[in-house]
């Protein structure tokens, strides 16, 4: 220990100790200065960031789904399901940048015009009910803005999607067996 007491007061010990501790002060000082990372943030996806609340209640609504069609909670692998979740939230936020630089949006009276033709917030009446979209929104404890952006967000992805398959080429031999097979029809005898 005192070998080493002595070399650090020596010159090549300062500066060999300089050169050692220097990476670690400037990154643990980075932390204070450009450590703007938001703890509740599970992922940065360009400018986007997908937050804590967003990925639990997109994770219970998938489980929410699962479990409607097994009944049986056991055969859910919490591993997959989280990490389909996640993989799922970044892909779509990806695909929402993406309609957002194309300038695929909605403006809000389109919103308005086909919220009010939805069969959910109808009356008794057939026409738009305040008290219907209220409940709605109590239900699943949203707010008229978080509606009307989740709203856009998926009619930009739906302007997204129809863009891409309008505009995809598909040969004539393709076109015509998938013509085939659709006009295709096929007798069956059973023998009892």
């Amino acid at each position: 220990m005192d070998k080493l007491r002595d070399f650090l007061k020596s010159w090549p010990g300062r500066i060999l100790l300089i050169l050692c501790l220097s990476p670690l002060a400037l990154l643990g000082v980075e932390s204070y200065f450009g450590g703007n990372v938001d703890p509740n943030q599970i992922a940065q996806v360009g400018d986007a960031s997908i937050g804590l609340s967003e990925y639990q209640t997109a994770v219970n609504n998938r489980r929410t789904e699962l479990l409607d069609q097994v009944d049986d909670a056991s055969l859910l692998n919490e591993d997959v399901l989280h990490e389909q979740v996640l993989k799922g939230l970044i892909d779509r936020t990806l695909l929402e940048q993406q309609a957002g630089k194309l300038g695929m949006t909605v403006s809000d009276d389109t919103i308005n015009r086909l919220l009010r033709q939805e069969e959910i917030f109808k009356g008794a009446d057939g026409e738009f009910s305040n008290d219907q979209f209220a409940s709605f929104l109590r239900q699943r404890n949203m707010t008229k803005t978080q509606l009307f952006d989740e709203f856009r967000n998926q009619l930009s992805l739906d302007q997204l999607n129809a863009s891409i398959v309008g505009t995809a080429a598909y040969p004539m031999k393709a076109v015509s067996q998938l013509i085939d097979l659709q006009l295709e029809s096929r007798n069956i005898w059973l023998h009892r």
